[in-house]
């Protein structure tokens, strides 16, 4: 089957398509200034896919699920109300026109419609889908390797750089482009684990191969990005495939030597220059403040100030669009760099604990309760959306936040963890 025909076959595979074009819009935005016709096209792809869906029946969800789920959309409703409420007094809200609210929810990299990524739990898609996972992740790690070949001298010129280029083209809004906003597009399969995974494990001629083109690449993203929570979240994702390969030796023999053969590399290449920037980015300021920076200091505190005029706002949040005063002015923003503050501010401590508690319970049943690498390191990759919250965390409208949702959701079948490598290859390969 070719892979358009796979795409837009199942509605699944035309939803993960669309969320891809609309990461793209993102990527044209350093160029051109018409990105959003890009993100627009994705959206109306991601419709017809939703459009095409059906949902679970009750009794195919596992009732803590359901429960969860109860709660969630419970809060999320709290969340839309609260929001509509506020925005009509304009109260601790932005105030936005009709025209400007729908470019808000369609094109803002952190849209509120992300709010309802959980609820991709209910969507009804069989395992047997996994089996053809392998070919979209072939497409989207050969569309990736052109983007990244093609403007291979941005990424050069980002990590000498310190993450920022500066553009020849005079059609994009600013004289340069800092790549950490890359990171969130040129995923590589880490968000899409179940693609990495049958690629990898289920591919054995691939193995070698992908496995050291995988760390080449996003370790280059992530020296380029220059962030320090894109440089921690990286190297944390780089221990990944052990996670999947604890009982086998010859992979992780074959994992650590690719991981001390890019290192070996860099530090030839650049001459020692990626090591001592990584750990400049990491550990070192100028401003000493060590993992932290002015800025985020700054939005914290006046966080923190505004919110303890108004104590109940820690437990309800200001709604989707809720903003907060930076001290010392009356200006309003809607955002704030740490993960478990944006939630709070978002939807108050309750939002955050849910979020927490999905994400740390698909950890414990894919780490300790599965028999199989693709189970593990779906629950490590919820364990280090937990982690994210720390050095960052916002969650982006995007391909990777909504594929992880989803796959995650097969963490919570019984059946599913109780798989073998072997059983799962079975069903991953047609029998073969």
């Amino acid at each position: 089957m070719r892979i358009d025909q796979l795409i837009f076959k199942q509605p699944i595979y035309t939803i993960l398509f669309g969320f891809f074009v609309y990461d793209l819009g993102k990527f044209i935005s350093i160029f051109t200034n018409y990105e959003n016709i890009l993100r627009a096209f994705g959206l109306i792809i991601i419709t017809v896919g939703l459009s095409r869906c059906k949902f679970k029946k009750r009794h195919q969800i596992p009732s803590y699920i359901r429960k969860f789920l109860n709660v969630y959309q419970i809060w999320l409703l709290i969340l839309v109300l609260g929001t509509i409420i506020r925005a009509l007094l304009q109260y601790d809200s932005m105030p936005l026109s009709l025209a400007e609210t729908l470019r808000y929810l369609a094109f803002y990299e952190h849209s509120p419609l992300l709010h309802f990524f959980p609820l991709a739990l209910r969507l009804e898609w069989d395992i047997s889908l996994l089996r053809n996972f392998w070919r979209l992740g072939i497409f989207f790690l050969v569309a990736n390797g052109i983007i990244l070949f093609l403007f291979s001298g941005l990424l050069f010129y980002g990590i000498t750089n310190q993450g920022q280029t500066t553009l020849a083209s005079d059609s994009a809004e600013t004289g340069y482009y800092d790549l950490r906003s890359l990171l969130p597009l040129i995923f590589l399969g880490s968000s899409f684990v179940g693609i990495r995974y049958n690629l990898l494990l289920y591919n054995k001629k691939l193995f070698v191969i992908l496995i050291f083109l995988y760390f080449l690449l996003l370790y280059v993203l992530t020296i380029a990005g220059g962030s320090r929570g894109g440089l921690f979240m990286g190297l944390l994702g780089l221990l990944a495939p052990f996670v999947g390969m604890v009982s086998n030796f010859r992979g992780i023999f074959i994992s650590l030597s690719g991981v001390i053969l890019i290192f070996i590399f860099f530090n030839l290449l650049f001459n020692s220059q990626v090591g001592e920037y990584t750990s400049d980015r990491l550990f070192e300021d100028k401003r000493e403040l060590k993992l932290n920076e002015s800025t985020r200091e700054f939005f914290t505190e006046s966080m923190i100030q505004d919110f303890s005029a108004k104590p109940f706002d820690y437990l309800f949040g200001r709604g989707a669009f809720g903003v907060y005063e930076l001290l010392n002015t009356k200006d309003k923003r809607p955002d704030i760099e740490w993960g478990f503050l944006w939630f709070i501010l978002k939807g108050g401590v309750v939002y955050l604990i849910l979020y927490v508690m999905f994400n740390v319970y698909a950890m414990y049943l894919g780490l300790f309760k599965s028999n199989n690498a693709y189970c593990k390191v779906i629950g490590y990759s919820a364990l280090l959306r937990v982690i994210a919250l720390v050095p960052f965390g916002i969650p982006f409208f995007g391909f990777g936040l909504f594929a992880g949702t989803l796959i995650s959701g097969l963490l919570f079948y019984s059946n599913f963890r109780k798989l073998n490598d072997q059983q799962l290859k079975v069903i991953i390969v047609g029998g073969k």
